[in-house]
């Protein structure tokens, strides 16, 4: 009786993720000849190889950190336990932050797992879905009435980060060639800030917590009272230039108007 295909590749896929698996029979099935364990192991190798150099090439400012070597090491362990849950290759590693948390060996370079983060999170925003962002004037098309109901549809590029390292400053730190001297002169503090990808150019951005604060609130689905009065003094007195932000940075792509505030007044 003949293995059904679905067993055969389960079998074959486990065999190459473990070493310790012997070689799968369906590869000798008819071929007259033994097992031939090291033909197998390149097939091994090279998964090994091509989902090591994929979590590199997801995190370079982590392995810029911790050097090639070590970086290998953690590649390795974390491949080992975390296969691929999809075909498409650009979506392996988004456990890769919290494993890095959990890496005992990294514990000495505890702002490694929050730096994943904010890496994986540029690479969610690079390959989200376009959208047009909207400039300021789309505000002054909803009526006077309704803007204290309006909600913002955020980018889908948009993705929030705080954290309690200075996360964004390292990142921004590995962009050009002085990497070593803004490592020197950076304030070692925690950090707010967003990734967003409005158009064609991915922008890193470091914020004030405030503004981080705001941001979150809109793309909670808050009405923009609602973000005001939680905001208290700090947004109510600086609402223009919160919004100013906001739109320049192309981090609106919608504005829902709530209906009632489009009657007529003798509805």
């Amino acid at each position: 009786m003949l293995t059904p295909w679905s067993d055969t590749q389960a079998e074959f896929a486990l065999a190459v993720r473990d070493p310790g698996r012997p070689v799968p029979d369906v590869l000798d099935a008819g071929a007259g000849r033994a097992h031939h364990p090291g033909r197998f192991n390149v097939y091994r190798n090279n998964h090994m190889v091509s989902l090591c150099e994929a979590i590199e090439a997801g995190f370079p400012v982590c392995s810029a950190l911790v050097g090639e070597a070590f970086f290998l090491q953690l590649a390795r362990a974390y491949v080992a336990s975390h296969p691929p849950q999809s075909p498409v290759l650009i979506d392996y590693g988004d456990t890769f932050p919290d494993f890095v948390a959990a890496f005992a060996p990294a514990d000495r370079v505890p702002f490694l797992s929050d730096v994943a983060r904010l890496e994986r999170l540029c690479a969610q925003s690079y390959h989200a879905a376009d959208a047009r962002a909207l400039v300021a004037d789309s505000l002054a098309q909803v009526p006077a009435n309704a803007l204290s109901g309006v909600r913002f549809s955020m980018h889908p590029s948009l993705r929030l980060m705080c954290s309690d390292w200075p996360v964004f400053s390292i990142w921004h730190a590995h962009q050009d060639c002085e990497t070593a001297e803004r490592l020197a002169a950076m304030t070692w503090s925690g950090e707010a800030g967003l990734v967003v990808r409005p158009g064609l150019a991915m922008e890193v951005m470091l914020v004030e917590p405030s503004v981080h604060r705001f941001i979150a609130a809109l793309a909670a689905g808050a009405t923009l009272h609602e973000v005001v009065e939680d905001g208290g003094e700090t947004v109510a007195s600086n609402l223009g230039g919160l919004l100013s932000f906001v739109f320049s940075a192309g981090l609106v792509a919608g504005i829902a108007t709530p209906a009632d505030a489009l009657r007529p007044a003798h509805a």
